[in-house]
């Protein structure tokens, strides 16, 4: 029988605007969400559907062949529904399970159950001679262009299988959102000291001031405040200047 294909849309990083981080309701723990959805729609779909789909349509004794042939589907579905985000995937072979990252990423999917493909119970044989444990292991993965459709193949034995992959790179993921500002740089030297400007235009020419009057004096005279507030009269010549202070306490200089 055919198998299913996977259907589902988990294009939900292509789908974000351009900023999603000014999106209303947008929060760190719902973008993360957004990034694993695709990821989980994967594991689900190979773990719910096909691998039950592989139990009846598989022997007993699963060949390599027809396990590498089930990766192959689950890589080029999830690469065609953008699960990828863009970026190259890793491929490791742990703990009974084909697991993927994309590259950059810490934590490790599960992609597909070893344990969980299996054929439907044959008939009881004969006991055969003990054989050597068989290993499946990852070899190379390589990033090919977009378009490239996925494919495994395995470059070991079949009791020994090394599992070469290679994966098209996806579509270019949604823009992140706008960290942070960053802290101000402390402030620069000064700079050197700019060329003189040229010579401004003459102002125009002010307004006569008022004309002074010529005294004839003997000696010169200054007048200062002392340490207790008195006004004193200092003076060169033989006679005081004609000062006076009159009715109304002004002083008077009579000449």
């Amino acid at each position: 029988m055919a198998l299913t294909k996977l259907t589902t849309d988990i294009s939900y990083i292509s789908k974000l605007s351009d900023d999603p981080g000014g999106e209303p309701g947008m929060t760190p723990a719902l973008l993360k969400e957004k990034f694993d959805a695709g990821g989980n729609a994967i594991k689900n779909f190979i773990n719910n559907t096909l691998t039950a789909e592989l139990d009846a349509e598989l022997s007993a004794r699963i060949s390599f062949g027809a396990l590498a042939s089930a990766i192959e589907t689950a890589l080029a579905d999830a690469k065609a529904s953008g699960a990828f985000d863009g970026r190259s995937v890793e491929l490791q072979h742990d703990e009974g399970y084909i697991k993927w990252r994309r590259e950059g990423e810490e934590t490790w999917r599960e992609l597909l159950s070893l344990a969980a493909v299996k054929g439907d119970k044959g008939e009881k044989g004969d006991k055969g001679d003990r054989g050597d444990a068989a290993t499946i292991s990852i070899g190379t993965v390589t990033t090919a262009s977009q378009g490239t459709p996925p494919s495994v193949t395995n470059s070991g034995t079949g009791a020994d299988a090394v599992f070469n992959f290679i994966i098209p790179q996806g579509p270019t993921g949604a823009q992140g959102a706008q960290g942070p500002k960053g802290a101000d740089g402390a402030t620069g030297a000064a700079g050197p000291r700019g060329i003189q400007g040229e010579r401004g235009e003459k102002g125009e020419r002010g307004e006569r001031g008022f004309s002074g009057v010529a005294v004839a004096a003997e000696g010169l005279f200054a007048f200062n405040i002392d340490a207790d507030g008195h006004l004193i009269l200092s003076y060169t010549g033989d006679s005081a200047p004609n000062f006076s202070v009159n009715a109304s306490g002004r002083l008077i200089w009579t000449f």
